[in-house]
């Protein structure tokens, strides 16, 4: 049991020590991306909604089968356009393998904190 312990002390020591190394091996520098934007998406008719007879009314419409709801609701095409900031992470190592950068945006179900080691190129979700 005591060799058990031990072992597993020793290894988050190595675990530990392995992780720091990693990191430290990055520069990295948060930054913010300014992009613009320009699309055509469909315009759609307001579906008033009350209670909850209007919201059931809604689904069965737009689930029946051999009904095209959508084109019954659509009433033209509108341009969406815009500039947006993206918050991001640049990271380059400090030595060794120079060519190897990321550039970490933020996404669905991760954040730009995902950068690991750019000698492995890992990510973590």
């Amino acid at each position: 049991m005591q060799s058990a312990v031990v072992n597993m002390s020793l290894f988050s020591i190595i675990f530990i020590a392995l992780f720091a190394a990693s990191a430290s091996a990055l520069a990295c520098n948060n930054l913010t991306l300014t992009v613009e934007i320009s699309a055509r998406q469909s315009r759609f008719q307001k579906f008033p909604i009350q209670t909850n007879i209007d919201t059931q009314a809604f689904a069965q419409d737009f689930t029946r089968r051999g009904h095209n709801y959508s084109a019954e609701l659509f009433q033209g095409w509108q341009q969406l356009s815009g500039a947006y900031k993206i918050s991001a992470r640049y990271c380059r190592p400090f030595k060794g393998h120079s060519s190897a950068v990321q550039l970490l945006t933020h996404g669905i179900g991760f954040d730009k904190s995902y950068a690991i080691s750019c000698t492995e190129l890992m990510y973590t979700a």
